[in-house]
């Protein structure tokens, strides 16, 4: 079973590719209809994430929201995820350091999550994830190391170009 090979392999990846690889078979979990275990590996992938990857604990929090939310009987525990999501995307647009632009996007990424939650809880109904995907959609994803070797793992200045799929359900 693949998903059991990528999961033996966890053990040479630094914490980032560890989060990104287990959100993957989170993913792919999902689409095999094995929610449980989607949900298991999306939880995986939030604590392996690095916290100082705010951005990233947001995004996966938001789609630990997404997975409960699939399984019928945890919308509840989706909605608090979702709230914690905006709660750190809150924290990160107050920060000293933002340039006006990325202020910007994240209050606006605020906006469009708190609908979407709104919605949810209006409606009783999972928001459709094609809006998703502008904010489920990595932007900067640090270097890749090679396994096995002592540089450093991320370059703090690197611009990294992923495809929309790294993020997005």
């Amino acid at each position: 079973f693949e998903i059991e090979r990528i999961q033996k392999n966890l053990i040479d990846m630094s914490p980032f590719e560890k989060s990104i690889t287990s959100k993957l078979c989170a993913h792919i979990l999902l689409s095999m209809s094995d929610r449980e275990q989607a949900e298991e590996m999306m939880r995986q992938a939030l604590i392996w994430m690095p916290s100082s990857y705010r951005h990233y604990v947001a995004v996966l929090t938001w789609l630990l929201g997404i997975t409960h939310w699939l399984k019928s009987s945890k919308h509840a525990d989706a909605i608090n995820e979702w709230k914690a999501a905006i709660g750190i995307f809150y924290d990160i647009s107050m920060s000293s350091v933002l340039t006006i632009t990325n202020k910007t996007w994240y209050d606006n990424e605020l906006v469009f999550m708190r609908k979407a939650l709104r919605k949810a809880i209006e409606i009783d109904q999972l928001p459709p994830l094609d809006n998703f995907k502008h904010l489920l959609t990595a932007h900067e994803i640090p270097s890749r190391r090679k396994f096995g070797t002592t540089v450093p793992r991320f370059g703090k200045d690197e611009q990294i170009e992923v495809e929309k799929e790294d993020f997005a359900f």
